[in-house]
């Protein structure tokens, strides 16, 4: 595999800049203030180190890097293609606009017929739903109204049994002794078997 000329130029500024940054780094590693003696082992590493991790950078993001920009050129040409599409629509629709406008008068007179005789029409409409809905709420009231009374009457009538049974009740408690007692429950059931019956 080939290196491309620029990325062996970076790899030979970078080593560069290492060396220029090699007595800063002799002097952090606390040795005497005499003249500095750089530690080529350490260098070298570190030297390698950056080759292998730009090796690797370049093995494994130029084709990420190079489908991104491709990608991002095809985004930028279809956007100039839609733009400049755009702009014919544009031009298309002033002149479109500009004919109208010369026309305008009679599509005016046109458009007010038009909406008047809508108005009309919907003035109609409207006024059809209102009496068809004033009709429906009358009818509804009438039929709740009936329920209603129905109701009260029904209400009426359980209660007004329930006072008769409650006050008899109280009366043949004063007035009737044990053998009455046994007689009304005798005539009372066969009632109700009658009742059965016949439904």
């Amino acid at each position: 595999m080939r290196f491309p000329a620029r990325f062996l130029a970076r790899c030979a500024f970078l080593s560069v800049s290492l060396l220029c940054a090699l007595p800063a780094l002799a002097g952090e590693h606390g040795e005497s203030a005499g003249p500095p003696h750089p530690n080529w082992m350490y260098l070298a590493l570190h030297v390698v180190n950056l080759a292998i991790l730009l090796y690797i950078l370049y093995r494994f993001l130029r084709k990420p890097v190079k489908e991104y920009l491709m990608k991002r050129q095809d985004t930028m040409r279809d956007a100039l293609e839609s733009a400049e599409k755009a702009r014919r629509d544009a031009e298309e629709l002033k002149r479109e606009y500009e004919k109208r406008l010369s026309e305008l008068d009679h599509e005016i007179s046109t458009f007010k017929a038009s909406v008047e005789k809508k108005g009309r029409e919907e003035a109609a409409r409207v006024q059809a739903n209102a009496k068809a809905m004033s009709e429906r709420i009358q009818a509804d009231m009438k039929r709740l109204l009936d329920d209603e009374l129905t109701r009260a009457r029904h209400q009426l009538r359980t209660e007004t049994v329930e006072i008769a049974f409650a006050l008899a009740e109280r009366l043949l408690r004063q007035r009737v002794d044990e053998s009455d007692q046994r007689r009304l429950a005798e005539e009372y059931l066969n009632h109700v078997v009658q009742s059965t019956e016949i439904q």
